[in-house]
């Protein structure tokens, strides 16, 4: 009798062992009732299953508490979806291998909300006016989900409110959510601490060396008294950093609030380097390699005036200019530029040397906008000028010109990168009436007006559809009477890719261009950022230009294609570009494409 208890007793401790204890190779994972794919990754993201799938427990039962275990994540997420009435059951078939553990769910109903109230915490003192906020401006909207992360949203919206209206210490200090079984209803309750409206107090500087303080007051978006605003603090900050002046600026208020309401602020800055030397190399399949450098003090007498020397060298063009510049002279917003500059080219169409002395200012007119204007004497010495009338006369004479200028710009951007636009609009018009005065009379205006638009064809804006559209017209005496090297020739890496350079206007008896009074080229690209680092661009160039005063809609359009490579850097992408024209000029073209090397997006 006592043997066969104890056989029964063995053949059970076996049987609980064999299906308890016995060890688990691997298993695999099923959610049953979900079939949202976003709650589905929620879940999987909060499982411990499936995260430590790949180290399985070494027994049943390890297994089974692994799975317990992630009912409370599971409930958790549930109720962050705003499923406050839901079931988990689980369920393991140990006889399958790998072992199969399925995790059913009834979800219930979706709780809305009912109520949503901002109440003040009865622990602490507050002004500010809570029955005044739409419930809207939190984002919240009686009826819709009562989702976890609608709360939380809500909290930091109304935190945010309270920050801009002058309440930087304003704060939710709990929250009560109350599940209603009966109506299947979800009632919220912030409390909240707004603390007392603060005053901007005393400005303290510190970590500038060079850069004087009197630079810093003259930025400073508040007077002393003013209510806080933090827009006015990033607005501060912004400018700061936009100077160039600093490697970093950080802005703080104290970490509690001072009893008198005056709100002490701070501003840490550390400075840049005031010199710096740069480099740059470019290169044309035409032109061959060309090189640029330049010299900058941005610092020249504690408040941000500059000095800059820059050159660019090809074998066709040399270039020197110093500018000085005089940042928010005599209001916020107003540059003064004085510029010294020396050009010589040598084109297909003409050899020009020239010497021009400017003083430019430009006026910060709103966020987005910018106008330039200012005067300008140019010297300027052409030949080698090849025209179809007067080809034979011209062509070994110099042509010197004494230009009185006045240089007028309006700049218009509101993308959302200077260096790599991916969304936004810009357009650019410039214009130069510029009159001889010496000698021969004679006025006219050079005027070029261009719009770029940038679509972004993605949320991560890693697909971008640009266009460019450039127009320019000179009205003044005729054509001959304007300076060669002022006349408008394209055939650049940014005008009219794939012909040869500067070559694309009309042209004499003997397929020289001889430069036009007016112009309309368009682009178009495809660009694709594969990576942070590497970006592909498809592109398509029309336009010509033209002798008359206005395009000639009956004269043939000139088109190209070609595929670029964006390597992206911090000062901008490098940018390499293959051309092919499609209307390939009888006795113009050398080259069954061309290829450009230069930083930059082309627009």
């Amino acid at each position: 009798m006592f043997g066969e208890y104890c056989n029964k007793y063995l053949i059970f401790l076996l049987t609980f062992m064999s299906t308890f204890c016995c060890a688990v190779d691997e298993y695999t994972l099923e959610f049953e009732g979900i079939d949202n794919p976003k709650i589905l990754n929620l879940l999987y993201s909060a499982s411990q299953l499936k995260i430590l799938q790949n180290s399985p427990p070494t027994t049943n039962i390890g297994l089974r508490r692994r799975a317990e275990n992630d009912i409370k994540n599971i409930v958790k997420i549930l109720h962050s979806q705003a499923y406050y009435n839901s079931r988990v059951k689980l369920d393991f078939d140990f006889e399958h291998s790998p072992v199969i553990v399925k995790i059913f769910i009834e979800t219930g109903p979706i709780y809305p909300f009912e109520s949503f109230n901002l109440v003040p915490d009865p622990q602490s003192s507050g002004s500010f006016p809570l029955k005044t906020v739409d419930l809207k401006d939190i984002g919240i909207c009686i009826g819709e989900p009562a989702t976890t992360l609608a709360i939380i949203e809500a909290e930091s919206s109304l935190e945010q409110l309270m920050n801009n209206a002058g309440y930087p210490y304003g704060q939710v200090t709990s929250r009560e959510v109350i599940a209603n079984q009966e109506t299947k209803t979800i009632s919220t309750s912030l409390f909240v601490n707004s603390g007392l409206p603060m005053y901007f107090g005393t400005t303290e500087i510190v970590g500038n060396l060079r850069v004087k303080n009197r630079y810093f007051r003259k930025h400073i978006t508040w007077s002393e008294g003013d209510l806080y605003s933090p827009q006015s603090i990033q607005c501060t900050q912004n400018k700061l950093e936009l100077s160039g002046l600093f490697s970093s600026v950080s802005i703080s208020i104290p970490d509690e609030a001072p009893q008198d309401g005056d709100l002490p602020v701070s501003i840490e800055v550390k400075e840049a380097k005031p010199r710096s030397i740069g480099f740059g190399v470019n290169y044309e399949t035409e032109r061959g390699p060309g090189a640029s450098a330049s010299w900058v003090h941005r610092n020249l007498k504690g408040m941000g005036d500059r000095l800059a020397v820059n050159g660019t060298l090809w074998s066709d063009k040399q270039f020197g200019g110093v500018s000085y510049i005089q940042p928010d002279w005599r209001r916020l917003g107003q540059d003064l530029i004085w510029s010294a500059d020396y050009l010589r080219e040598r084109d297909e169409g003409y050899t020009s040397k020239s010497y021009s002395l400017s003083s430019i200012l430009s006026v910060e007119v709103s966020r987005s906008l910018r106008m330039t204007y200012g005067v300008m004497y140019k010297h300027l010495i052409d030949t080698d000028i090849h025209e179809s009338k007067r080809h034979e006369s011209q062509k070994d004479e110099d042509e010197t010109f004494n230009l009185f200028k006045l240089p007028i710009s309006l700049y218009w951007n509101n993308t959302n990168d200077v260096l790599n636009p991916t969304t936004g609009q810009k357009i650019k018009l410039k214009s130069i009436p510029s009159y001889k005065f010496i000698g021969s009379q004679i006025f006219y205006s050079i005027n070029i007006l261009s719009g770029s638009y940038y679509i972004p064809l993605d949320r991560r804006k890693n697909h971008v559809f640009a266009l460019q559209g450039t127009f320019g017209f000179i009205p003044g005496p005729c054509k001959t009477e304007i300076p060669r090297s002022e006349l408008f020739d394209a055939g650049t890496d940014t005008l009219l890719r794939g012909y040869k350079y500067k070559t694309v206007s009309p042209l004499d008896d003997t397929y020289k261009p001889t430069g036009g009074r007016s112009m309309m080229i368009y682009s178009l690209e495809y660009r694709y950022r594969m990576s942070n680092d590497i970006g592909w661009v498809l592109f398509y160039d029309f336009g010509n230009v033209y002798a008359n005063r206005v395009p000639q809609f009956n004269k043939k359009i000139l088109q190209s294609v070609g595929i670029g490579f964006r390597y992206f850097t911090p000062v901008g992408p490098i940018r390499l570009d293959i051309a092919v024209p499609l209307n390939p000029r009888k006795h113009v073209e050398s080259s069954s494409y061309q290829a450009y090397l230069s930083i930059g997006q082309s627009f």
